[in-house]
């Protein structure tokens, strides 16, 4: 499977993505950070067997979700409809996410272009979401730019 191709998901119907536009018809509401994103459980559960789980679980039409945030929730809906993501979409909480809803060739993806994009600003969050997801290859990546830094510190102390 190609990077590209995992940019959106497998649903590639574009007349599925029209769908989002249609609160009437939706039977599922996530409520993150007090706002509402519409959806269809049918497409969510595809997205993810644990969502698929948990979507059994509920009552009613509203599924709250206190862990992430709203960002976040509304790209993986876009994405399970289709809809392909930005290069903005790509957090360090949307791989946490996609880890715990096992959602794993997102995941993938996520964790590829985050290693190419680990700099001394967001080192501590990526490596604090790595050590949670038991990410090998974003440990060791975070810990290589941290003996870096060190040894230019080192250097730049013994000048």
């Amino acid at each position: 499977m190609k990077e590209n191709d995992i940019l959106s998901f497998p649903i590639k119907n574009e007349s599925l993505v029209r769908f989002l536009e249609f609160n009437d018809l939706a039977d599922l509401k996530f409520i993150v950070d007090g706002k509402c994103i519409f959806a269809h459980r049918i497409v969510i559960a595809i997205a993810s067997d644990i969502f698929c789980e948990k979507l059994k679980t509920i009552e009613n039409d509203e599924y709250f979700i206190n862990d992430y945030n709203f960002d976040t929730i509304i790209s993986i809906v876009k994405y399970s409809y289709g809809e392909r993501l930005n290069q903005v979409d790509y957090t360090v909480d949307l791989l946490k996410f996609t880890f715990d809803y096992k959602i794993n060739a997102l995941h993938a993806l996520i964790e590829k272009k985050l290693l190419n994009e680990i700099n001394v600003k967001n080192v501590f969050d990526i490596h604090s979401t790595a050590k949670k997801i038991s990410s090998k290859c974003l440990l060791e990546k975070c810990c290589e730019l941290f003996e870096n830094e060190l040894r230019n510190e080192e250097m730049s102390y013994l000048s």
